[in-house]
């Protein structure tokens, strides 16, 4: 089965405008601000979430991968606090109260405690307490495909669907590119996990070119 190659052109260019715009900066600047306002503490903390997962991304690509990790470690920490203080009762608005039972059903940020080994620590709070049970429930026709051909064992199949959601998040506006594609990470784990190994040199799923290894060790 033939694999895409790393991304190219297109994520030159967004490194350049990323250092250009001082993003790295503005993202710090964002998380510290948070400090001040008066927001709830479930509202804080997915704001928390929020930011670390951009600025994680933002690390990776200026290359900063330890880093990159570390700040992916922040967004499950927060991510905890939501979950146990919506369990403990905490009170908020409408708006927050929706967005903590969204991501109970499955969010990114699920994905990276499984990606980071961290998914027990949250598990608990979850509609679906497994990542099986997560996986069964993606909606996305690739990331579909991709759990489909891992529980039928087809290797060619998973990484013919991997392509094809490089493909369309390559499509996608310069603006609004996944720099880190954590369903496909969790779910190139889960394969490994059943036993199917994918070695895909595909930048959007943590390839790291010049370590000639993935930013995550599945």
């Amino acid at each position: 089965m033939k694999q895409l190659s790393v991304q190219g052109k297109k994520w030159n260019k967004r490194i350049l405008e990323m250092k250009e715009n001082n993003e790295l900066l503005f993202r710090e600047k964002e998380i510290q601000s948070l400090e001040q306002e008066n927001f709830d503490m479930i509202k804080k903390n997915i704001l928390y979430c929020l930011r670390f997962t951009g600025l994680a991304e933002n690390c990776y690509l200026n290359q900063e991968y330890d880093r990159c990790k570390e700040l992916l470690g922040k967004v499950v920490d927060h991510l905890y606090e939501v979950f146990n203080f919506d369990q403990a009762g905490m009170q908020t608005n409408t708006g927050t109260k929706d967005t903590v039972e969204d991501m109970k059903e499955g969010d990114e940020d699920i994905y990276i405690a499984y990606i980071l080994g961290r998914f027990n620590e949250v598990a608990n709070f979850l509609n679906h307490t497994c990542m099986d049970e997560n996986f069964s429930c993606i909606e996305e026709e690739h990331l579909k495909n991709m759990y489909c051909a891992i529980k039928q064992m087809d290797k060619d199949a998973f990484i013919e669907a991997l392509n094809s959601r490089i493909q369309d998040i390559r499509r996608i506006p310069l603006d609004y590119m996944v720099v880190l594609d954590y369903w496909a990470i969790a779910l190139i784990k889960y394969a490994k996990g059943k036993g199917i190994s994918v070695e895909a040199k595909y930048i959007e799923v943590g390839y790291i070119e010049e370590k000639d290894t993935y930013l995550f060790d599945f």
